[in-house]
């Protein structure tokens, strides 16, 4: 391995708020794909013509 410690600690880091911003994404589009169900139940099923 030619890189250092610090540099190694740094792309952890940067590693590590990408995984933070991806959970916080995902969280948000589980709510709003079960919200996006809720709405969507009353109506039944969408594929009849």
């Amino acid at each position: 391995m030619s890189r250092t410690v610090a540099e190694q600690d740094a792309e952890m880091r940067e590693l590590e708020a990408r995984i933070e911003k991806q959970r916080a994404l995902l969280e948000r589009l589980r709510e709003e794909g079960l919200a996006f169900g809720k709405n969507d139940a009353p109506t039944g099923d969408r594929m009849e013509t």
